[in-house]
């Protein structure tokens, strides 16, 4: 199983990448990965206008931020479908019966998502 610091880790980039969790987490890692993720976003948006004030040529204009529509581009539509499946043929129920612990179970869940969705991945 994967260390704190991994799950840390692991959380952190996935913040980054605005990705969205399957499964619940640890709230306590999640709250530090979303304060590291901050950390760097600031970071390198601080970077990011470095590199803008150094251009000669910048144009500005005023956007009113109250007026911004945002959302997540990221989904799990593929990853939806592959876990309403195993929910519907029970693998839970399955995997409990062969006396899986319940880090097992998860573990098993996220390989068998992966296959499904990228069955030539490697990262599987």
């Amino acid at each position: 199983m994967l260390t704190q610091l991994q799950q840390k880790r692991h959380k952190r980039e996935g913040f980054l990448a605005n990705q969205k969790r399957l499964f619940p987490e640890d709230p306590e890692i999640e709250a530090k990965a979303r304060h590291y993720a901050r950390q760097i976003r600031q970071e390198r948006l601080g970077r990011a206008q470095e590199c803008l004030a150094a251009e000669e040529a910048a144009q500005y204009e005023r956007v009113d931020l109250d007026s911004l529509i945002t959302n997540d581009a990221k989904t799990v539509e593929a990853e939806h479908v592959a876990i309403s499946q195993m929910n519907e043929y029970g693998h839970d129920k399955i995997l409990h019966g062969l006396d899986f612990t319940r880090e097992q179970l998860t573990y098993s869940k996220m390989l068998i998502v992966g296959r499904m969705v990228h069955p030539g991945s490697e990262r599987c």
